[in-house]
């Protein structure tokens, strides 16, 4: 093989070398994009992250005090909370919420009631108890 035919092996090798390369990364790419949008789609309907108030002297873990769920977020609390955080809400959203007219779900605004109002829990039928 003479050196012309060599160099154009070579050539040729590393042609398809860096095409392949090119398929890689753009595989690679997509997936990276994927993965990307995926967790921002999971930050973006966000569990309310939770704080509680702290303002018990004696810190008992069981005073209204010590128990207050607060969103570290949205600022929305106990009866108030939606579904998934809003990360802003005006008064008047937070006042439907609580009334179990307005809930935040799956990244919008949605008239139902919030499993945390306590509408919802006041339309619930007893279960008897054994």
């Amino acid at each position: 093989m003479t050196n012309l035919e060599l160099a154009d092996n070579t050539a040729k090798n590393l042609r398809e070398k860096l095409n392949d390369f090119e398929v890689n990364y753009r595989v690679l790419t997509s997936l990276v994009n994927g993965i990307i949008t995926d967790k921002k789609r999971a930050e973006d309907l966000q569990d309310h992250l939770h704080q509680y108030h702290d303002g018990c002297k004696d810190k008992c873990g069981a005073c209204n005090l010590c128990c207050l769920s607060i969103c570290k977020v949205c600022g929305l609390f106990e009866g108030a909370l939606t579904t998934h955080c809003p990360k802003t809400v005006t008064p008047e959203q937070q006042d439907l919420v609580y009334e179990g007219q307005l809930n935040f779900r799956g990244g919008e605004w949605l008239a139902e009631c919030s499993e945390h109002s306590p509408k919802f829990w006041s339309k619930r039928k007893p279960t008897k108890q054994q």
